[in-house]
């Protein structure tokens, strides 16, 4: 049970660092600063989609 809860932890890790949502946040507030709140939303569930399905992609 600990080598599950170690080894996703690295995952999240990794996927977090190559993400770096903390860096890209400013820029994602700069190109949606036009934008109603709903549709901020809807465009970062998007970007996240899109991240998550070329990550997966290249993963395989």
């Amino acid at each position: 049970m600990t080598e599950n809860i170690a080894f996703a932890l690295l995952c999240f890790t990794s996927f977090f660092s190559l993400m770096n949502p903390l860096g890209i946040m400013p820029v994602f507030i700069t190109m949606t600063s036009n934008l109603e709140a709903v549709d901020q939303k809807r465009t970062a569930r998007k970007a996240m989609i899109a991240a998550f399905l070329t990550l997966l992609a290249f993963a395989f």
